[in-house]
């Protein structure tokens, strides 16, 4: 949870701050498991009732907007417009993030030459049939 939240807020605040406010979900979220967990003879039943990963997402996405909103300069934690803006900017955050990758993966599975891979410098080569890794690094040197 720490690091999907602190991704998520780190483009609005400062890394310092989306750090502090992931930590602090990361607590409050735990602290809750513990607490929920407690009504359970083992962990097992626990996991298997599907609450714990859907509770947990739950408080997450409620925390992450407030704290966003309250570390501004300009605005309080409970600013409908700061609320609105801090949502819908981590929900496409994590939209972008989810079709790149199903994009990635795509061009990984299907094998299929996408042309987007140009713009990040990805190129398919017939050039070399077993490529090995030190004539492929004298053959990039040697085209710079």
């Amino acid at each position: 949870m720490f690091f999907s939240a602190a991704l998520a807020i780190s483009g609005p605040l400062s890394l310092g701050r989306a750090e502090a406010g992931a930590a602090l979900a990361g607590a409050i979220v735990t602290g809750s498991m513990v607490l929920a967990r407690q009504r359970f003879d083992a962990v097992g039943p626990f996991l298997q009732t599907g609450h714990p990963l859907t509770a947990a997402s739950v408080a997450v996405a409620l925390l992450l907007p407030f704290w966003i909103a309250g570390q501004r300069l300009r605005t309080r934690w409970n600013d409908y417009p700061a609320l609105f803006d801090a949502t819908w900017r981590i929900v496409l955050r994590y939209l972008v993030g989810v079709l790149f990758t199903l994009l990635v993966w795509a061009m990984i599975f299907l094998g299929v030459e996408c042309r987007i891979s140009g713009s990040v410098g990805a190129t398919v080569s017939t050039h070399c049939p077993s490529p090995e890794a030190d004539r492929m690094l004298r053959d990039a040197e040697a085209d710079l």
